[in-house]
């Protein structure tokens, strides 16, 4: 009977925490939904160029590596498939109802890094791809953890012209 009260405090502190995480995590994907949804690819895609099996982290806003951007699809972390085509490049990621498309021309920027929003690596073993989402210009970046980082870091840095090429760590 002595241990009751404390177990209903501890118990009220964790629901109000968790209540609070949640509140947060709503207004965030409310502020995001102006951005709109994930671009699909078009349907003459064609083959792809390379693919690429990774760890999708998260995605960011560029220059701002902790706010997490929740469009859906993104909020999450996840298995993933990046096929690099010429047009772009095509993401498949895993509880996404089917793959999203960055097309070449809103890609800004590519590189290695070594640390994204919650997660950290020794040495370059990030990859991070830099785009322009929704209809405006918010550039961000979204970040992969690959089995070859130097491959996929140099397809996607393939995509990018030259004059834009960026390197975040």
């Amino acid at each position: 009977m002595d241990k009751v009260l404390p177990t209903l405090i501890v118990v009220a502190v964790l629901a109000l925490v968790f209540g609070s995480l949640a509140v947060a995590w709503r207004a965030r994907t409310r502020r995001h939904a102006s951005l709109g949804a994930l671009p699909t690819p078009p349907a003459e895609l064609g083959g792809a160029r390379a693919s690429f099996e990774a760890l999708y982290l998260a995605t960011t806003q560029a220059e701002q590596p902790l706010e997490r951007i929740t469009v859906p699809g993104l909020g999450f972390r996840s298995q993933a498939v990046l096929r690099i085509h010429e047009t772009g490049l095509e993401l498949d990621l895993g509880g996404r109802a089917g793959p999203a498309f960055i097309p070449r021309e809103r890609i800004v920027g590519a590189g290695r890094a070594n640390w994204t929003i919650d997660r950290a690596s020794g040495g370059d073993r990030l990859v991070f791809v830099r785009w322009l989402l929704g209809d405006g210009d918010l550039a961000v970046d979204s970040t992969f953890r690959a089995s070859d980082p130097a491959a996929l870091a140099d397809a996607l840095l393939a995509l990018v012209p030259v004059s834009t090429e960026s390197d975040a760590s």
